[in-house]
């Protein structure tokens, strides 16, 4: 077999490293793109919990015939969560 008909066969390391810097590349320009739409489905699931909880305090208030409230108190060590009563 001669050099010409040999099959070329598995990457070289520079290969491998160009096919590395292009991965690291594309992940950093991709990571704060889905910065909004991670924060975006947190908004989303805190409506939802939201609602499931007004959703609960409205039928219970019905099944008793009573006045119920929901109050959402602020974790002092994570001001931006609330536990409800």
């Amino acid at each position: 077999m001669r050099n010409s008909q040999l099959v070329h066969r598995g990457m070289t390391l520079i290969e491998l490293l160009v096919v590395a810097t292009i991965m690291v590349m594309l992940l950093a320009v991709s990571v704060p793109m889905l910065r909004p739409m991670l924060e975006s489905r947190k908004t989303y699931n805190a409506a939802q919990v939201l609602d499931g909880a007004f959703r609960h305090t409205r039928l219970k208030a019905i099944q008793t015939q009573r006045n119920y409230a929901l109050r959402l108190i602020p974790f002092d060590t994570a001001p931006t969560s609330a536990i409800q009563l």
